[in-house]
């Protein structure tokens, strides 16, 4: 039986680096996986005009989510396309730069499958009546490990505050600084940036206002941190595994957060405990060959095509829109 045939197109200067993902998605499938510069993302008629797509049984698209929108029209003649997408979590951000954009975007394509990485996320737009499917966020286990050594920062949080997207998560964390001692860190990737990682006993996530779980939860229970995470609710930390107590620290609040940190700070088996079952949850669950696999999973099954284009969108599409 001849394996399914997917063209991958993601951006070429993707962080974090996700090499790992397409090689081992290129273990499941045939994949022919290409990286697109920003002149090639931002005109997909001119490169696709090199592409026969009719060889492929999925085109398999992680690009820049404002080029696809703008090429919609184009991309929505474009058969068994599936979207990996990070962001659509964005879709129902009140009043956010994007809401609303993710839905109008789908809308526009005539065969698609969004592999979604909220699981909320992924049934609301499963009840628009859009295809789907939930594979969660990951890291790159190549990159990050816990190092088993003493870690000298108590309380910390590695990563950016100052865009729009994070002002709750800036808000937070600055009352963190105030009650908890916590230390605002950046640092560059890779190996650098793991090896702060091992130097944090409590590692704060603040999701708060995106609706999912990001990246630095899995890394900094994959580096043996103690995680501490908002909760997102709406069945969120179900779908992950996420317990409370048992592998992670869940909070709503800062009050919450500083309870729930003088418990574990005074019992040092408990501290311990949640450590070693976070990241053995994040080794099993949410390494890059681990979510490879489940998105070979989510290629397979056939992508329907939903409807046909108007001839206004053919039209757009011509014109290069």
């Amino acid at each position: 039986m001849s394996r399914l045939k997917v063209l991958a197109l993601t951006q070429y200067d993707r962080m974090p680096n996700w090499d790992l993902f397409y090689q081992e998605l290129g273990r499941h499938v045939d994949l022919d996986f290409k990286k697109l510069n920003k002149k090639q993302q931002v005109n997909l008629k001119k490169y696709f005009k090199s592409i026969d797509v009719s060889s492929y049984d999925r085109i398999f698209l992680e690009l820049r989510f404002k080029q696809q929108l703008r090429q919609r029209h184009f991309l929505g003649g474009l058969p068994n396309l599936v979207e990996y997408e990070t962001d659509a979590n964005q879709n129902y951000k009140k009043g956010g730069k994007y809401e609303g954009a993710w839905s109008k975007y789908y809308s526009s394509l005539t065969s698609l499958r969004v592999i979604s990485t909220g699981f909320n996320v992924s049934n609301r737009l499963r009840r628009e009546g859009f295809d789907a499917r939930f594979v969660p966020k990951g890291y790159n286990e190549s990159e990050i490990k816990c190092l088993n050594k003493k870690r000298d920062i108590e309380v910390g949080f590695i990563g950016r505050v100052e865009k729009a997207a994070y002002d709750k998560r800036k808000e937070f964390l600055d009352e963190c600084v105030e009650k908890l001692g916590l230390k605002l860190i950046r640092t560059e990737p890779g190996e650098a940036y793991n090896k702060m990682l091992n130097r944090i006993r409590f590692f704060v996530s603040a999701d708060h206002g995106l609706g999912e779980y990001m990246i630095k939860n899995y890394e900094a229970m994959a580096a043996g941190c103690v995680l501490c995470c908002y909760r997102q609710g709406n069945g969120e930390e179900e779908a992950l595994g996420l317990r409370d107590m048992e592998n992670v620290v869940l909070y709503g609040d800062a009050s919450e957060l500083q309870e729930k940190l003088a418990i574990v700070r005074a019992d040092k088996s408990l501290e311990d405990a949640i450590a070693k079952s976070g990241r053995q949850l994040a080794e099993n669950n949410f390494g890059l060959s681990c979510l490879a696999e489940k998105v070979s999973e989510e290629l397979i099954e056939p992508v329907i095509k939903t409807r046909e284009q108007s001839l206004s969108e053919r039209l757009l599409a011509y014109i290069g829109k």
